[in-house]
């Protein structure tokens, strides 16, 4: 591959990302990023005055634990506040009390703040502001791009070099989580710039020698990068193990070497040394982790290998594909996949270093070497932070992307040489064929996968003819009626539910609530809730428009040790978050209603059919069939259980008749209620699941002979029974 197309693929690709990532900023809502609201904060209070502020674990700031973080990406932003004449005060959006803060927990209440359209692009004052500080983190990521593909290019000679290079400028360009934390406000999108610059800078000096521009050059861009974020500390490694390797190859004289890392020091001090000094003078130790850690507070547990193992999983989903506050999950296939193509790329690296070995090209190992060094330094690194407080988020881990990126492609390269043998077209399709699958999700993630995360309930035209109709009034908001869907919900499982609200606004933000009563009603500990704002969070009442009507659906969780067969009876009303009070509900007459009781569905348990002591197979009317009977009794009451099947739907609901009858005919106890005490009715029934239904008998007071206990089913309102 030629230079010249290399670099315009390169081009091409850098112009890819810009696009994506201004669609993933688009998509993302205000401060919908991790930590977003207190980066943005910080660079706020930054443009009121330069003096960065004092951190107090004791006091509650907008900026909270960012304001110990290094402040250089904040002045950066803080430019941008002042040249915009936005308010420097902090811009505050309500937060949603019932959000989900998480890996993948709920696909409810993802959005941490409330938004209406004053925080929506392009806005005004601040909310402008904010989002051409986003423009910021997405030309930094640019800078972070050009610097991978010249370091993939330095570090690798030979004919792949060109294509290798290519590769790993894509899989940055291209992995979603990439984009979408450069489409934030977040200090971590210059660090990753200024270490993917200072890693450039270290390749072409172990290429090129300690020539004092390049040396002057790698001094200012650590110390830049250890004022934007300690893990920009960590260039010092690779660069004085380049020190070290250059006087072990007699490329430079030790006293040559002694006066580079003299100067890498001497820069660090003269750049970021006063704000290292400032925390030892204000907290006691350099770096003011200590101040970080007080407010964000430390781990509540030990660290051990489990805890280590454990949180693996969300380190390797927050490397790919974890939105939001850390709970909009990309496709679970697709971290699979990069699974699979990150076992691949290790493969592949082992063959190419073995490769070298044996070939003894020590020249070709040793910038790859000086990559893979950083590369374990930051990972080193992210375990001594999460140690002490919990941390493991994959997005740590992009300081290091340059030498990742470049041993990625390197592997990816080297397995698909070895696959296609002298065919190379098919051997760099192979190579391509990860950041195929990844540019396809991070193209389609903002439309597929964030911006659901956020939208309010679609809006319908009027009640659906497979709604049940409910019309109960909770003061400005209307529940119009509901729809349980009818398919059975196992123990553990979740049961989808959507209401028809409409309403007037109302400023309180009212609080939504539906809770699955047990078995004793509200008595009984429910076996399933959902806390929510209406629309999972993103329709706040206060945002609600006169005359539409919204489908607001839910998923609600249903307890594993809840036994069914049961039909849901779901209690449904709005409250104050503020003082947790509820919203009395009204018919539309006005009248008061005690509560609003949602019926439908079906929670069934997947244990084995039940089997009658007695066979006894009855059908009446042709769908409802009584199979048997187990009967237990003594002097004061007989115990009847009662196996009934549905053989088909019926739309109707039957009482069970359960009578004891006397040699004369008399009836002389009676047990009548409906299926399972009201909790299984026959119109919820699911055909050819049979299922035991008890009833009692008071013998008490009788006296002895022969009786007869009868069995049926009857409407009723008008007593009729079925044939």
């Amino acid at each position: 591959m030629s230079l010249h197309v290399s670099r315009r693929g390169g081009l091409l690709i850098i112009l890819a990302y810009v696009a994506l990532a201004v669609g993933y900023a688009l998509a993302t809502p205000m401060y919908e990023a991790p930590d977003e609201s207190y980066h943005f904060a910080f660079a706020q209070r930054l443009a009121q005055s330069w003096e960065l502020p004092v951190q107090d674990p004791e006091r509650v700031t907008p900026w909270y634990q960012e304001g110990s973080q290094p402040p250089l990406y904040y002045y950066l932003a803080s430019l941008l506040v002042r040249l915009t004449g936005a308010p420097t005060e902090p811009f505050v959006l309500p937060t949603n009390p019932h959000a989900a803060v998480g890996i993948g927990v709920t696909s409810l209440n993802n959005n941490f703040y409330l938004h209406s359209p004053a925080d929506a692009f392009p806005g005004e004052g601040a909310v402008r502001a904010f989002y051409l500080v986003r423009g910021l983190s997405i030309t930094l990521g640019a800078v972070t791009l050009a610097a991978i593909y010249r370091t993939a290019r330095l570090a690798l000679s030979g004919g792949r070099g060109a294509h290798v290079a290519l590769l790993a400028l894509a899989v940055v360009a291209f992995n979603p989580m990439f984009l979408f934390i450069h489409a934030s406000v977040n200090n971590d999108t210059l660090v990753t710039a200024l270490s993917a610059l200072g890693l450039t800078l270290i390749v072409r000096i172990q290429r090129d020698g300690l020539r004092g521009p390049l040396v002057a050059a790698l001094a200012v861009v650590m110390a830049l990068a250890g004022l934007s974020k300690l893990s920009g500390l960590l260039l010092y490694a690779p660069a004085f193990a380049l020190l070290a390797m250059l006087v072990l190859k007699r490329r430079a004289t030790l006293r040559r070497a002694a006066l580079a890392g003299l100067g890498f020091l001497a820069a660090l001090a003269l750049i970021a040394g006063w704000w290292y000094v400032r925390n030892l003078q204000l907290y006691g130790d350099l770096t003011g982790a200590s101040a970080m850690i007080a407010i964000i507070l430390p781990r509540p547990t030990p660290y051990t290998l489990w805890t280590f193992l454990g949180e693996m999983e969300g380190l390797r989903v927050s490397f790919w594909a974890l939105f939001g506050w850390f709970n909009v999950i990309g496709p679970g296939w697709f971290l699979l996949l990069m699974d699979v193509f990150t076992a691949l790329a290790l493969v592949g690296g082992i063959l190419w270093a073995a490769r070298q070995i044996r070939g003894r090209e020590w020249e070709r190992l040793q910038p790859v070497g000086l990559l893979g060094l950083h590369g374990v330094a930051v990972f080193v690194a992210l375990i001594y932070w999460t140690r002490q407080t919990p941390g493991t988020q994959g997005r740590l881990l992009f300081p290091a992307l340059a030498g990742i990126a470049t041993l990625a492609a390197l592997g990816w390269s080297e397995l698909a040489a070895r696959l296609a043998g002298r065919r190379r077209v098919l051997s760099r399709a192979l190579a391509a064929a990860p950041v195929s699958v990844m540019a396809v999700v991070a193209a389609l993630s903002p439309a597929l996968t964030i911006l659901p995360a956020y939208a309010p309930p679609p809006v319908v035209a009027g009640l659906p003819d497979d709604a049940t109709p409910v019309d109960a009034r909770f003061d400005r908001i209307t529940l119009l009626g509901y729809r349980i869907a009818p398919e059975p919900v196992a123990p553990g499982g979740g049961l989808p539910i959507t209401l028809y609200l409409t309403g007037e606004p109302d400023p309180r933000n009212l609080s939504l609530y539906l809770t699955a009563l047990g078995p004793d009603g509200p008595d009984s500990a429910p076996i399933g809730k959902v806390d929510s704002y209406p629309g999972g969070g993103n329709l706040p009442t206060a945002q609600l428009q006169p005359g539409l009507i919204y489908a607001d659906t839910y998923w609600m969780p249903i307890e594993a040790r809840a036994r069914g067969p049961v039909q849901f009876r779901i209690e449904a009303g709005f409250w104050e978050f503020e003082g947790e009070r509820r919203i009395p509900a009204t018919g539309a007459d006005g009248a008061p209603l005690e509560s609003v009781i949602l019926r439908g569905g079906v929670l069934l348990d997947d244990g084995p059919a039940p089997m009658p002591e007695v066979r006894q197979p009855v059908v009446f009317s042709g769908v409802l069939r009584l199979n048997g009977y187990t009967l237990r009794r003594d002097d004061e009451r007989a115990e009847t259980t009662l196996v009934w099947e549905g053989l088909g739907r019926v739309y109707e609901d039957f009482n069970v008749m359960v009578h004891l009858v006397a040699a004369d005919g008399t009836i002389a106890a009676q047990g009548d209620s409906a299926p399972r005490d009201g909790l299984y009715p026959t119109s919820a029934w699911v055909p050819n699941r049979p299922f035991e239904d008890d009833h009692a008998l008071d013998l008490r007071g009788l006296p002895p002979g022969e009786y007869t206990i009868r069995v049926g089913l009857y409407r009723l309102a008008d007593l009729s029974r079925l044939p």
